[in-house]
């Protein structure tokens, strides 16, 4: 081999190495950055002080701190204003714990003898993803009513045959309730279900990155509800609970917001259509 060639072998042993130097260093350089981030801070909220469970929170009540991005959980409060407003500790935190939305409840403005009621949503025939905290609803029932006895007929039309009876029994559907405040609509998180574009197969769960939950029913994403929370006085939560209980059907109807004004319609029966 000619001295030539040997420096041109060389050469090109020494820019392979140095290549190969400068990818290792670039690789190490990606791997501690990455491993820096993995403990950069990111601000939470603390308690500042022991907060018993069924504590209205206050902002005086909380503080910040931070915690390695690796510590992080995306149910931990950022900062003290997400706090703000009507936030009830469910849980019993010690001075320094971190506030989580699961350990939190929102706390509603109740009147004085009004409760909060928490209807299943496949309980109730609902406005599909219409309603929504703060949205006002009527509330109608349809059950089956008794109307007692009756004697039976004579075929053709003849008299009744006495010691024949028979119960007679008629649907109605009548407004139940009034101008109800919605306090609160819960919707199932975890999984995302996503409806098949053709043939009756059953929707297929998948991971979701939001909140909540949705199906996909020809190209529109609409919420699943779980359930619905309504301001109610004592005795209407007790009728309500009947007619979920005992009734055929419980709908709700979206009213405007701007419309106090109570109406009055007489109840449908069979009677209404003759």
């Amino acid at each position: 081999m000619n001295p030539q060639e040997q420096k041109r072998r060389g050469l090109a042993f020494t820019i392979v190495a140095v290549v190969l130097a400068i990818f290792t260093a670039v690789l190490f350089l990606i791997f501690v950055v990455a491993l820096e981030k993995r403990y950069d801070p990111m601000q939470v909220v603390v308690a500042a002080q022991e907060i018993a469970p069924g504590t209205l929170i206050t902002p005086e009540m909380v503080t910040t701190d931070t915690v390695p991005v690796k510590s992080y959980r995306f149910t931990y409060f950022q900062s003290v204003e997400e706090l703000a407003g009507r936030r009830i500790s469910l849980i019993w935190y010690n001075k320094g714990d971190i506030l989580s939305r699961n350990g939190v409840a929102e706390g509603w403005k109740l009147e004085p003898g009004m409760r909060a009621v928490t209807v299943p949503a496949d309980q109730v025939a609902t406005v599909a993803s219409g309603i929504r905290p703060g949205s006002r609803v009527d509330i109608i029932a349809s059950y089956i009513e008794d109307r007692g006895q009756k004697q039976q007929a004579q075929a053709g039309g003849g008299p009744a045959i006495p010691g024949t009876t028979g119960s007679v029994v008629s649907g109605k559907t009548t407004l139940l309730i009034q101008n109800v405040e919605v306090l609160d609509v819960y919707v199932p998180s975890e999984q995302f279900l996503q409806a098949p574009t053709t043939g009756g197969a059953v929707p297929t769960p998948g991971p979701t990155p939001t909140a909540e939950m949705a199906l996909q029913v020809a190209g529109v994403t609409r919420r699943v509800v779980a359930g619905i929370t309504l301001a109610l006085r004592v005795e209407d939560a007790m009728r309500l609970s009947w007619m979920v209980n005992f009734g055929q059907e419980v709908r709700l109807l979206l009213r405007p917001i701007n419309d106090p004004n109570p109406i009055r319609v007489a109840p449908v029966t069979i009677d209404s259509f003759k």
